[in-house]
C-alpha cells in the first residue's frame, strides 16, 4: 500500500505543471478565448534556403568600364603582359553585352630560358614560337550568383561572379628563334603575321568597394583551330625537314605550300587580368 502516496503525489504534480506547459506553448500575442489552442509544429511550406538580401549594388541599365592589366600564363617560350579595356552594357542584373580587347607586349624581347635551351638542341637551331599581339573580343556576360562575406566581422564584402562567352579577333606573330652563341640567348631571326578568329571564354569575380567601383579579376581563354607542321608522325616530320626552305619553315606554310605536312590543332591563349570597374550612371544610395 505504500505505492498509493507516491501515485497521489505524481498526479498532483502533473496537474500543477500541465497548465504552465500549456501556457508556454502559446504565442505571445495570442488571445485567450477559453477554447483549444493549436500549436503549429510542422515545417513551413516554403522550404527554400535563405537568400542574400539587401543587395548593395545594382547593374541593370548601367555601363561598366574596366581598364586592366594581365599576364599570359601558358606561353612556354615568351613572357607576355597585356594592357586593355572592357566595356559592358548591363541589360539586366544577370546579363550584359561586352566588347573589349588588349595588347600583349614584351614577348618578342623577353624569351624565357626554355627558349634558349630548346633552340640550342634543334637542327638547324631554329625554333618556332608564337607571340600574341592584339586581341579583341565581343560577347555576353552572365552573372548567375552574387554573395556577401564578412571576414572576422570587420566589414561586409559584396561579390559578383560572372562567366563570359563570345567571338573575337587575334593577331599574333609567328617567330623563328635562333640561338645567339655569344650571349647563349634566343633571338628572333624571322617574324611572320598570323590572323585568327578565336572563341572567347572567360570567368571571374567582382569585389565591390562602392556602388560605383569594383575590383575585377578574371581569366580569359582565346581558343583557335590552327594548322601546324606535323613532327609527331616520323614520315611527315622527315618531309618537313627536307623542305627547301627548312631553316624558316613554320605553320604559315600549311596554307601556302603543298610540300608541308600539317595537322589541325586546338591552340589556346589563357590570360589572367586584374582591373577596376567603373559603373555609370552613379547609383543613388538608399535612404
Amino acid at each position: 500500500m505504500r505505492s498509493w502516496p507516491m501515485l497521489l503525489t505524481l498526479l498532483l504534480t502533473t496537474s500543477l505543471v500541465a497548465p504552465a506547459a500549456y501556457g508556454a506553448s502559446r504565442d505571445d500575442d495570442e488571445e485567450d478565448d477559453g477554447g483549444t489552442t493549436i500549436v503549429v509544429t510542422r515545417s513551413p511550406d516554403d522550404k527554400r534556403g535563405l537568400k542574400v538580401r539587401a543587395k548593395f549594388f545594382e547593374k541593370k541599365g548601367r555601363v561598366e568600364i574596366t581598364p586592366n592589366l594581365g599576364f599570359v600564363t601558358n606561353n612556354p617560350f615568351n613572357q607576355d603582359f597585356t594592357a586593355g579595356m572592357d566595356v559592358g552594357i548591363h541589360l539586366s542584373e544577370r546579363f550584359a553585352i561586352e566588347i573589349g580587347g588588349g595588347y600583349a607586349f614584351l614577348g618578342s624581347t623577353n624569351q624565357k630560358d626554355l627558349a634558349a635551351a630548346v633552340t640550342s638542341l634543334t637542327d638547324p637551331n631554329m625554333l618556332e614560337a608564337t607571340d600574341p599581339g592584339l586581341m579583341i573580343h565581343g560577347g555576353i556576360l552572365w552573372s548567375p550568383m552574387y554573395g556577401k562575406i564578412n571576414p572576422m566581422g570587420i566589414a561586409v564584402i559584396n561579390l559578383d561572379f560572372f562567366f563570359a562567352l563570345g567571338l573575337g579577333y587575334m593577331y599574333e606573330e609567328v617567330e623563328l628563334l635562333a640561338i645567339n652563341y655569344d650571349t647563349a640567348a634566343a633571338t628572333v631571326a624571322e617574324r611572320y603575321q598570323n590572323h585568327l578568329v578565336p572563341i572567347h571564354v572567360g570567368f571571374g569575380m567582382k569585389i565591390f568597394a562602392s556602388r560605383g567601383f569594383a575590383l575585377r579579376v578574371d581569366g580569359r581563354f582565346y581558343l583557335t583551330i590552327d594548322q601546324i607542321l606535323d613532327f609527331k608522325n616520323p614520315q611527315s616530320a622527315q618531309e618537313n625537314r627536307n623542305l627547301d626552305y627548312n631553316y624558316n619553315a613554320n605553320r604559315l606554310d600549311c596554307g601556302t605550300s603543298d610540300s608541308a605536312r600539317c595537322v589541325t590543332s586546338l591552340q589556346n591563349t589563357f590570360i589572367v587580368t586584374l582591373g577596376g570597374s567603373i559603373f555609370a550612371p552613379k547609383m543613388k544610395a538608399e535612404d
